[in-house]
């Protein structure tokens, strides 16, 4: 027969549910066992029970592709396999009394069916061939030192499946909507100290927008628009000063979601999200300590361990820490952070799995957040250039530090072929104390800078929790995967703050500390509680080459400010519906043509002059684009075109006597091209390139003259139209220079303007990273465990400023930073 499609699902969320009509068999084929592969034996151990679980487990752990009907394996059972078995011998005693045959189709390839009536005894009469599934190892050896986890499906730098644009585990090739994944193995080659810091190489994504800034806060921005962050799809708080920052040595890779999400998050900015998702326990036993330092004085050490607590494997643990301080490039300023997070998979029944996870983490010096002039940075100053290491506050005053910590559970039930029900709950604590001499302009000798005292003290709590029915099944020639949830999250947090202009100014050239200044006293203490609700339905539908997605949902949100000192109380509550459609199309050659529509919601807090609570912020986006998977290659790249608009963004009221009011009647637009690529030509070689183009413009607005304002005809400020990226590194597996690791990239970022009145901009900078590590048992036989590392970022040292959001308010980016680390891994 002629093959029709092909559809490639790997083997950790196949579960017996898959219903494909996709590639025909051959006819008339020799069903007998193939003859033993050329494998090393490994070690399985599979219990008994149903045969569609146990070739799951066995193509993940054997590493080979797995072909099979998936009505084939329905009610059939496995003895299970336990003990050191080569590839063939193990296939063979899984198979044992099953009635199904297996025969070598290609290299690690393995096809699965119906034994003769001679074989096996037991053939069902009527047997109808139908098109197969592919449960899919992994064949290619691309020197990924990352253990593989239950989802991601990830090969070095390569993942070719993600769960955040479907809250199931899908392939990033049929997916309608652009998607980028940082895996752990790019997050260790490149060093990364932070999740801005491991997005450098993401398309679309300003990760280091606000340069020294991001230590203190870890804002990300995607499209223009800021990109809220989510941990393993649960939103975390963004609140005031209590944004979440995470530890990336607890992560286990950062999925990327271009453009609006609320069609599954609810209230979120249209450029997207980005999902954290953390390490947790998994199939392969996981043991790393590690020491390091760098720039700075920083000292660091840290741990990654993870194995099964009982024979079968049925209870399993993971548990991750990091410790470390250092120094700044700003004077007198220091980082600290405390991390540790623990997790336990707990296997309750053949159809049950309970994940508890829990995270804590301290930072006692959260880190710098200041501002400089653009006069003496971007633009000339007559007194010489501002240093990139001036502190522009006072050590006698300035403290900022963070404590986070979390805990919660992710249960998940399978009903049979077609049902599993998921529960996804956590809830999350924050508190940030930020005092601070802050910057506002240089004085007219262009040498003395203005500051004011500020205060801002913040507690919060939030519980979030997701609740998921997702059933598989055909109608017709259609496939389905519906999803349909129901998800709340609720905050209470407390924000206290205060102002002191009387703080003495600054020479900026010849600086004293030592300021004497009392602490502000609280100017607003707000106490707020918000919560929101979400119900939404998503359908992904399958049918030959064509894979449809769809999915809508209604929110209900609302808030109440108690503001203490003023004694007022503002209430507000919101609803939206919110949608999605999409589609793509799967050429046979890897490539994959994609069109969608999405729609966002954000709530806008404030009232208008005549008492009206504003309006949320509305998301609608076109995109479309290519996606290349080369079949047999691990690679993967999308280019995507999308026009994307934020409509009901406040602007000044126009009336003369409405003075500090504002009104909902701008719109900003942002539309471009975004290119990302991620592969493995050879097995020793990994390559990263990106570029992005933005072309974003406020459309609508009553504004034009604003000092701060969504001016009408101007770019946002900090915007940059073009970035560009491209990472490569090679491992070396033979001769005088094996077990070396070496690698370089490039960062282009184009200029931006530096206010929004768009009366001067922020130069283009290039910056170069480097890396190298050594397996040192390939020169001392006794550290066989042992690998040396070193990354350097900023290689050349280059001096630049990050952006500016107005005159007196520009960051300086990142001077050249090294960081060498000792690791041990068995």
């Amino acid at each position: 027969m002629t093959p029709n499609h092909t559809t490639n699902l790997r083997a950790r969320r196949l579960r017996r549910a898959l219903a494909a009509s996709l590639l025909l068999l051959p006819c008339g084929a020799a069903l007998v066992p193939a003859p033993a592969v050329a494998q090393a034996a490994r070690s399985y151990d599979i219990p008994a029970g149903a045969l569609a679980t146990a070739l799951n487990r066995f193509a993940e752990q054997s590493g080979v592709q797995l072909l099979y009907d998936a009505p084939l394996a329905r009610n059939r059972q496995t003895p299970g396999l336990h003990g050191s078995f080569g590839t063939a011998e193990g296939l063979s005693r899984l198979l044992a009394g099953s009635g199904l045959a297996y025969r070598q189709t290609g290299p690690g390839i393995f096809t699965l069916e119906a034994a003769p009536a001679a074989q096996s005894g037991s053939v069902p009469s009527g047997t109808v061939q139908l098109g197969t599934v592919t449960v899919e190892g992994s064949a290619i050896d691309d020197g990924s030192t990352a253990p593989q986890t239950a989802t991601g499906h990830v090969r070095g730098y390569v993942a070719t499946h993600a769960a955040s644009a479907t809250k199931s585990d899908t392939p990033i090739l049929t997916t309608p909507q652009a998607i980028s994944v940082v895996t752990s193995d790019q997050i260790r080659a490149q060093g990364a100290q932070s999740v801005p810091q491991a997005l450098r190489y993401s398309s679309g994504v300003q990760a280091e927008q606000r340069g020294v800034n991001t230590d203190g806060e870890e804002y990300v921005y995607g499209r223009g628009f800021r990109l809220e962050e989510y941990l393993d799809g649960l939103i975390l708080p963004d609140v005031g000063y209590n944004i979440a920052s995470y530890e990336p040595y607890t992560l286990e890779r950062i999925e990327v979601l271009h453009g609006p999400a609320s069609v599954l998050y609810g209230q979120a900015y249209p450029g997207g999200i980005v999902n954290l998702v953390s390490k947790l326990p998994g199939d392969t036993p996981v043991h790393e300590v590690q020491i390091g330092g760098g720039s700075y004085g920083r000292i660091q050490g840290g741990f990654d361990l993870g194995d099964r607590l009982d024979s079968n494997g049925d209870v399993t643990y993971r548990v991750t820490g990091l410790a470390r301080s250092s120094g700044s490039q700003i004077d007198h300023i220091r980082t600290e952070r405390y991390a540790i997070a623990p997790s336990l998979k707990i296997k309750l029944d053949a159809n049950t799995d309970l994940t508890l996870l829990a995270n804590a983490q301290y930072d006692p010096k959260a880190g710098f957040y200041n501002f400089v002039p653009s006069q003496g940075t971007v633009t000339a100053n007559p007194n010489g250039r501002i240093p990139t290491s001036l502190d522009v506050g006072d050590p006698t005053y300035d403290r900022h530090s963070r404590m986070q910590w979390g805990g919660g559970y992710r249960l998940e039930h399978r009903i049979g072929e077609t049902w599993v029900l998921r529960q996804n709950l956590r809830y999350t604590h924050i508190e940030d104390k930020l005092d601070a001499l802050l910057a506002y302009g240089l004085g007219s000798d262009n040498a003395t800078l203005n500051r004011y005292g500020f205060i801002n003290h913040e507690s919060l709590g939030q519980i979030a929790l997701d609740n998921q029915a997702q059933a598989k099944f055909s109608t017709g020639a259609l496939s389905h995967t519906v999803i349909v949830g129901l998800d709340y999250r609720k905050i209470n947090y407390t924000q206290s703050y205060g102002f002191n202009f009387a703080a003495p100014a600054l020479n900026v050239f010849a600086p004293v500390y030592g300021v004497s200044l009392a602490a502000p006293a609280y100017s607003g203490i707000d106490v707020v509680g918000q919560d929101q609700l979400g119900l939404y339905a998503q359908d992904q539908i399958h049918a030959g080459r064509l894979d449809v997605l769809a999915g809508l949902r209604q929110d209900w949100a609302g808030s109440t400010d108690h503001e203490l000192v003023g004694a007022t109380t503002t209430r507000q509550v919101d609803q939206k519906l919110t949608w999605r459609v999409g589609a793509v199309y799967s050429l046979p050659f890897g490539l994959s043509p994609y069109v969608s529509y999405a729609t966002s919601f954000q709530p806008t807090i404030g009232v208008a002059y005549n008492g009206a609570t504003f309006k949320p912020t509305t998301g609608q986006q076109v995109e479309a684009g290519l996606k290349y998977q080369p079949q047999g290659f691990n690679g993967f790249a999308t280019i995507a075109l999308f026009n994307l608009r934020q409509q009901n963004v406040t602007t000044s009221d126009p009336d003369p006597t409405h003075t500090g009011f504002s009104v909902q009647t701008g719109e900003i637009r942002s539309r471009g091209v975004e290119f990302e690529l991620h592969a493995n030509p050879v097995k020793q070689l990994s390559l990263i390139a990106a570029y992005t183009y933005l072309d974003n413009r406020v459309t609508k607005s009553n504004d034009t003259t604003g000092a701060f304002a969504n001016n009408l005809g101007t770019t946002p400020y900090g915007v940059p139209a073009n970035q560009a990226s491209g990472w490569a590194d090679y491992r070396f597996d033979a001769g005088a220079l094996a077990g070396l690791k070496l690698g370089a990239g490039v960062r282009y970022v184009g200029s931006s303007y530096g206010d929004s009145l768009n009366d001067f901009k922020v130069g283009a900078y290039t910056l170069a990273d480097a890396m190298f590590s050594y397996e040192l048992g390939h020169a001392i036989p006794a550290m066989q465990n042992w690998v040396l590392s070193a990354n350097v970022s900023n290689l050349f040292d280059k001096r630049y400023v990050s952006y500016c959001q107005s005159a007196a308010l520009c960051a300086y980016g990142l001077r050249r930073n090294v960081l060498a680390t000792l690791a041990w891994r068995w």
